[in-house]
């Protein structure tokens, strides 16, 4: 049972699914309008087979700011102040059947 390892580099498109920020439901403010609702990464990562298992691990870097109308509080606007990028690092076991 020798491990084979691959290199996994390409681009990914990401969906926007959700952005709120607050303490559960009790405090929360939708930031679903103030972002982009797609963006395009760059990603690199290793995969590490062994058997019937696969153990992974990447790293997603946004290629384009998705900062759409970012107002704080609906009252102070920072949209020329700030640069949003995704940032995602992704671990993943799995078992091919």
């Amino acid at each position: 049972m020798t491990p084979n390892v691959s290199l996994v580099v390409g681009p990914q498109v990401s969906y926007l699914a959700n952005a709120r920020i607050g303490l559960n439901n009790w405090f929360a403010f939708n930031y679903n309008n103030a972002f982009q609702k797609v963006g395009v990464d760059a990603v690199a990562g290793l995969e590490f087979e062994a058997g019937d298992f696969v153990i992974g691990g990447r790293y997603n870097y946004g290629l384009n700011n998705v900062n759409k109308d970012f107002t704080l509080l609906d009252r102070f606007s920072l949209n020329n102040l700030l640069q949003v990028r995704n940032s995602t690092v992704q671990l993943s076991v799995g078992y091919k059947f």
